[in-house]
Parts: structure tokens; sequence; C-alpha cells
């Protein structure tokens, strides 16, 4: 059975505080759209990689989704601004494709089942590719 996530005010705590990003208040939506960043994409990556910054414990479930969601968006504005990293991507997929359970949510999401890709996020012909 698969898991269907969103993201959790535990998760975007721990994210704002470990990475420095804006915390969610009472009327925010869209805290990935917030706090995605092009130029920080490497560094989220990593984090995700490595743990967060508590070597000593895993990244828990909540707090993987909402990163992955936010390095998503990130890579979708990379793309759309003409930076887009191949090789970020590369790492991405490998994630999503190792933590497919985890994470199919967010690939049938970003996959725009049912659209044009053309009418769809920038990198949706790539999740696609993960189906």
């Amino acid at each position: 059975m698969r898991k269907i996530m969103y993201t959790t005010a535990k998760a975007i705590e721990i994210l704002s505080a470990d990475l420095n990003l804006a915390s969610l208040d009472e009327h925010a939506q869209d805290w990935d759209l917030m706090v995605a960043d092009i130029d920080r994409i490497d560094e989220f990556i990593d984090y995700y990689q490595n743990n967060g910054y508590h070597t000593n414990e895993t990244l828990d479930d909540e707090v993987k989704f909402a990163l992955m969601e936010v390095i998503l968006v990130s890579l979708d504005d990379s793309k759309r601004y003409g930076t887009f990293d191949r090789s970020a991507w590369s790492i991405v997929s490998e994630i999503l494709t190792k933590e497919k359970e985890l994470h199919q949510s967010t690939i049938e999401y970003w996959a725009c089942l049912g659209i044009d890709a053309v009418e769809a996020f920038e990198i949706t012909d790539l999740v696609r590719e993960l189906l």
C-alpha cells in the first residue's frame, strides 16, 4: 500500500531551523514554493543524502518528504530559468526511485498524469520517466 503524504508542521520546523528557511506562519500556504531556491539545490540534496545535520540519526519520512518537495520545486525553477543541472537531477531521480514508496504521491503529482507535458511543470517529462 502506498503512502500518501503531505508536508507537516514538524518537518517544516526542522528544515527551517537546520537550513535557515522561512518558517510557516498560520496564514502561509505552499511552503515549498516559498523556500525553493535554485542556488541551494546541491545543499538541499546534500542535506537529504547525509541525514541532515544530525549525524546520529536518520531523517524521518516527514522531513524527507517535505525536503523532496522543496528540491523538486527548485529543480523545476532552475529548468524554467535555464540553470538546470542534469547531474543534480540524476541524484534526485535515484533517490526517488530508491525511495519510491515514500515519494509515490510526489512522483505522480509532478508527472501530471493525463495532461500534455507541455502544459505541465518544466520537469514533468523527466519525472514521467520514473513511472
